[in-house]
C-alpha cells in the first residue's frame, strides 16, 4: 500500500513492467471495493494499456503507454508503446489517474476516440474498449 503522511490510502502497488511500478489509485481502490461490496463484481470498460504519467513539455503531461496487450482494445486501435495518450473523447488525460477516471466509468464495447501523438505526429485512434478481467 501507498500511504501519505497522515496515513491515509493513496494507492496500492499492483504490478510492474520491468523496473516500473504500477500502482492503482487509492479513490480506484474503493469504488473497485464499493463495486464488489453492491454487486459481487466490477464492470467496466478496459483499453488494454499500462501507463505513466510522462513530460512532454516544461508545463505539459500525457500519458506514455508503456505496454499494450495484445488484442486489447487499445493494440486495435493502432496504439503501440511508447505513444502519448493525451486525450479521451476530447478529455484531456493529463496523468494515468486522469485516464483510469475517464475510463472506468464507461461500460465494456463503449467506443472511445483516443487523442494519440506518436514522435510528433498526433491522429486520432478509435477504440471501442473490452470488459475488464
Amino acid at each position: 500500500m501507498i500511504v501519505d503522511g497522515a496515513g491515509r490510502l493513496v494507492g496500492m502497488i499492483t504490478g510492474t513492467t520491468g523496473k516500473t511500478l504500477i500502482a492503482t489509485p487509492g479513490w480506484l481502490a474503493k469504488l473497485v471495493t464499493g463495486d464488489l461490496i453492491a454487486g459481487g463484481r466490477v464492470v467496466h470498460g478496459w483499453l488494454g494499456i499500462t501507463g505513466e504519467t510522462a513530460q512532454v513539455s516544461a508545463s505539459q503531461t500525457a500519458v506514455k503507454v508503456i505496454s499494450v496487450s495484445p488484442g486489447g482494445a487499445a493494440a486495435k486501435a493502432g496504439v503501440k508503446r511508447g505513444d502519448l495518450i493525451e486525450a479521451v473523447n476530447g478529455q484531456p488525460t493529463r496523468t494515468m489517474s486522469e485516464m483510469l477516471a475517464a475510463l472506468y466509468s464507461l461500460p465494456p464495447h463503449q467506443a472511445v476516440v483516443l487523442n494519440v501523438d506518436r514522435h510528433g505526429d498526433t491522429w486520432n485512434a478509435q477504440a471501442r474498449l473490452t470488459a475488464a478481467a
